[in-house]
């Protein structure tokens, strides 16, 4: 091969190569349902953690607007300093290790069964733990509490609301303004696993739909699969359920400093 033809095609390849890693411009992907969802997470970051206990994604202080624009649910503005939030719901494998250590006397639920002494779980470990009161999953928060030596508890319904929005003003669902059809599951035979659907900019998954899920005080946010209209998937909906209440449709996750 010559000097000229080699010094003509070493740049060529070399054009080629770059040219395959990088990603195709211009084109739609499938998950990008609207804009917001091509934006880098403001604040996005995961925590380290232990097998037993739920991945964390760090929520970055600030003040947004809370509630709707309705004349029903006046809109109210309000700020934190930040916490961690727990990525998903707690599963039905982190809720097993709670009731092996023997912290939930009496436990009854068809997602678990007492066999030869030992707690297993009837349904897979990343579905959502439910079937659980507002007292069960806050012993629960008080339990891994316990282990990680960190103040470990529900969100209360502001600062659920807040992370659901991840930053952004006036967006009805964690994804933005965008139909829930293909974003969260509703409308369903019965919940599904953890962490199926896009996160939101901040990197929480199932903040609508999948179960809804308790906050402090007993007051229910995110709407569940059970519901057939998308309207409780809204951020800033709200329902307040009896103490005593416990069916598929309603699990939790987990606020921690």
């Amino acid at each position: 091969m010559s000097k000229t033809t080699s010094s003509v095609i070493c740049p060529l390849l070399v054009i080629f190569v770059v040219a395959a890693l990088l990603p195709t411009l211009g084109k739609r992907a499938d998950s990008d349902f609207q804009p917001l969802e091509k934006m880098r997470p403001a604040g996005f970051s995961c925590v380290r953690r232990s097998a037993d206990e739920p991945a964390w994604r760090v929520i970055p202080g600030g003040t947004n607007w809370l509630g709707s624009r309705s004349a029903v649910e006046a809109t109210r503005r309000w700020g934190t300093s930040g916490f961690s939030l727990a990525a998903t719901e707690v599963t039905v494998g982190h809720f097993l290790a709670y009731l092996r250590s023997g912290a939930e006397a009496g436990f009854e639920s068809p997602q678990f069964e007492r066999a030869g002494g030992e707690w297993k779980a009837r349904v897979g470990l990343s579905m959502p733990v439910t079937h659980v009161t507002l007292a069960q999953a806050e012993g629960y928060a008080t339990w891994l509490g316990g282990r990680l030596g960190r103040e470990v508890r529900l969100p209360t319904e502001e600062e659920w609301e807040y992370a659901a929005g991840a930053g952004v003003d006036g967006a009805p669902y964690p994804w933005g303004w965008e139909a829930p059809e293909g974003r969260a599951l509703f409308a369903a035979k019965g919940p599904g696993e953890v962490g199926r659907y896009a996160a939101n900019r901040w990197g929480l998954r199932d903040m609508s739909g999948n179960v809804a899920e308790y906050c402090a005080g007993g007051l229910v946010r995110g709407g569940s699969w059970a519901d057939r209209s998308p309207q409780p998937l809204r951020v800033f909906h709200r329902i307040l359920l009896p103490a005593n209440y416990h069916d598929a449709d309603v699990g939790f996750r987990l606020l921690k400093y």
